[in-house]
C-alpha cells in the first residue's frame, strides 16, 4: 500500500479505486470482513483514504472499511 498511489494529487491516474475494489473481492473471497490499512505514514495519507470511506482507529493506527 505504500507505494499505490504515488502522487494522490494527480487526478489523471488514481491507482486507490482500483486496487481498494479489487482489495475488496480478494478479502471476500476469503471470507473476510474488513479492509485495513496499517498505520498511515501521516495526517495527510490518513485524510486521502478517510475520503474513501475508511475510518482511522487512533488506538491501533489504522483504518478500515466494513465489507
Amino acid at each position: 500500500m505504500d507505494f499505490i498511489e504515488g502522487n494522490p494529487d494527480n487526478r489523471d491516474v488514481q491507482v486507490f479505486p482500483l486496487t481498494m475494489a479489487a482489495m475488496a473481492t480478494y478479502a471476500e473471497a476469503l471470507g473476510a470482513t474488513q479492509l485495513r490499512v496499517m498505520n498511515p505514514i501521516n495526517e495527510d495519507v490518513k485524510n486521502y483514504y478517510e475520503r474513501f470511506s475508511l475510518t482511522y482507529v487512533a488506538k491501533g493506527d489504522y483504518l478500515y472499511a466494513r465489507l
